[in-house]
């Protein structure tokens, strides 16, 4: 039930007739209050019947997993290691580009519209993930490049990654190993330097 309109009709009646809302004053508390409690109770059975559906999978599989990135996956990211994060980036990836695939076989300009909100959505979840994968590729690189005996399992998989970090530490060119660094983290170059000493 739209809230708005009656609102705004209560709020006009109310300054046309102030005297008779001064008379009515508990009344009007009463059913404002009625309205709030009316509106939070269906904005919780709305969530539940959302939950519910997607328990049940009653989602198509886009909307399924956005409603996962929003809801579980995108709260556990500080949490996971590289290759789950590389995981979740792919998948956003590919859902993106069949977004992208569907925006361009849309015939009718709403279909498109829907979609372009959608494509936003994954986007930002794109982006999220992307920086937050950045942010602990900087973070465990400095922490490597900083204690010879660090151990972390976040770059299981990449060991490749740590191996060119210590190569390039070895060989003492600063120089190369701040480029590598900003390669794999796409941080600002002034911040490279400050760190990597």
């Amino acid at each position: 039930m739209p809230i708005q309109p009656i609102v705004r009709t209560v709020v006009e009646y109310a300054k046309n007739n102030p005297k008779q809302v001064r008379e009515m004053g508990g009344t009007i508390v009463t059913v404002f209050s009625l309205m709030a409690s009316g509106v939070a109770k269906s904005l919780e059975i709305q969530k539940n019947r959302k939950k519910e559906k997607l328990e049940e999978g009653g989602y198509s599989y886009r909307k399924e997993r956005l409603l996962r990135y929003k809801s579980e996956i995108q709260k556990r990211l500080p949490d996971m290691k590289k290759k789950e994060l590389f995981f979740h980036l792919l998948e956003v990836e590919d859902i993106i580009q069949s977004i992208k695939d569907d925006i361009d076989n849309a015939f009718k300009v709403n279909p498109a519209l829907v979609l372009k909100k959608e494509l936003n959505k994954w986007n930002n979840i794109h982006q999220g993930i992307s920086s937050t994968m950045d942010n602990l590729d900087y973070e465990e690189l400095l922490m490597y490049y900083n204690d010879a005996n660090y151990k972390s399992d976040y770059f299981e998989g990449f060991k490749l990654i740590i191996e060119t970090l210590n190569k390039h530490k070895s060989d003492g060119d600063k120089e190369k190993l701040h480029f590598y660094v900003k390669e794999i983290t796409n941080k600002s170059m002034a911040k490279i330097q400050r760190d990597f000493l």
